[in-house]
């Protein structure tokens, strides 16, 4: 049987009702051939009250360690009330509590924001997850739950059932992980409700850094390696259906050049506002269109796709917001994006790089993010920059 991780959000589990509609839905997965472990969260809103009710007696500084004892409540009694379900239906159902000998999942003891141990859990979850497994039992852990070397129950922050799953999927060598969720699969708009059927992993990353919630930011550091990822609804789940994460092969790097493009540049802007404005009305008159805007504090860059024809009286118009107003032409972007995370080690010499680069005229300005680098700079200069970039990025 092909194993699948499921994490079930809390979302979904919203009454008595719901916990039988999961265990149906379980059953007809195992009919299927697939044998499931099942990631749980606490039951819609309990997590919420148990916090409330703790912050109303003991204010917000309570004994962080018994707060998190009290938080994991949601997430055991949840799991618990499902094997309860589970085993009604004649599933050989067990559940792991982090009080148990065989609790998988170790994590420092940094109450409330705990830091999962992979070395330790990777131990624990060949030495006792992996037999439960081969005995084709169905295991059912809540999620969101740690537990430190010295016994004590952790939390590792909010809304983490979702890194639960993942990292017992990626050191399980699952065949899938799926999250089951509310919305179900990920849909192209929310004024448009088709489900998309395939999704990058850049792209949820994307999503994922300007705060849409698809899954929780520290899923991304356990899921690439894992052959099938798939966001779904409880409807869809026994058909392991949904919004399907699709990888690409590890380290793979992407270069894109925008070449012989224009700038606006602004130094010394009193009024960003203002200077927008009258930016995108000099584009608009000009009949340009603008590729790409540099904000900084007291500066504004446009990237246009060329320089305006007059530039004399696009230069008198915006000097009114800005002490010094220029167009350069032949200007190229190079955007270099990485399939995966940079190392600090490679962010700060990639840094230096292109700060020694700037000092010698050869980049004017660049972006460095987690994995991808924006570079703009002349157009002549585009190969022996990229070259030196690449170099870098491969020595890392």
């Amino acid at each position: 049987m092909d194993l699948v991780v499921v994490k079930i959000g809390g979302s979904v589990l919203t009454s008595p009702r719901s916990y039988q509609m999961v265990a149906d839905k379980v059953m007809k997965l195992i009919d299927k051939g697939y044998l499931p472990l099942l990631v749980v969260s606490s039951m819609k809103g309990t997590t919420d009250s148990l916090l409330k009710l703790s912050h109303e007696v003991v204010g917000e500084n309570g004994d962080a360690e018994l707060l998190d004892e009290i938080l994991s409540m949601g997430e055991r009694l949840s799991a618990q009330v499902l094997t309860l379900c589970l085993r009604a239906r004649g599933t050989k159902a067990v559940y792991l509590d982090p009080l148990d000998e065989k609790w998988p999942i170790i994590t420092d003891s940094d109450y409330g924001n705990a830091k999962p141990m992979i070395d330790e859990t990777k131990r624990r979850v060949d030495k006792y997850l992996v037999p439960l497994i081969k005995q084709g039992l169905v295991v059912v852990i809540p999620g969101f739950i740690g537990k430190s070397l010295s016994g004590k129950i952790t939390t590792m922050g909010r809304n983490t059932s979702d890194v639960s799953a993942a990292i017992i999927a990626k050191l399980l060598n699952a065949k899938a992980l799926v999250f089951v969720k509310e919305g179900g699969g990920i849909l192209r708009s929310l004024n448009r409700r088709s489900v998309l059927n395939r999704i990058s992993l850049r792209e949820v990353k994307l999503m994922i850094q300007y705060g849409v919630k698809v899954l929780h930011p520290k899923v991304l550091d356990y899921i690439e390696g894992i052959p099938k990822v798939i966001i779904t609804s409880l409807d869809e789940l026994d058909q392991v259906r949904g919004t399907e994460v699709v990888g690409e092969r590890r380290g793979k790097v992407k270069v894109r050049m925008l070449r012989n493009v224009g700038l606006i540049i602004l130094i010394g802007v009193d009024r960003i506002e203002e200077a927008l404005r009258d930016v995108f009305d000099v584009v608009g008159k000009e009949k340009l269109m603008i590729l790409d805007l540099v904000v900084k504090e007291d500066s504004l860059i446009a990237v246009l796709n060329h320089c305006p024809r007059d530039i004399k009286s696009v230069e008198e118009k915006l000097c009114r917001y800005a002490r010094v107003v220029r167009t350069q032409e032949r200007v190229s972007i190079v955007t270099i994006e990485h399939e995966v995370k940079f190392s600090r080690d490679v962010i700060t010499r990639l840094a230096l790089e292109l700060s020694e680069m700037m000092e010698r005229s050869l980049v004017y300005d660049y972006c460095i993010y987690p994995d991808s680098i924006k570079i703009y700079l002349p157009t002549s200069c585009v190969d022996a920059v990229t070259k030196g970039v690449m170099e870098v990025m491969q020595s890392g």
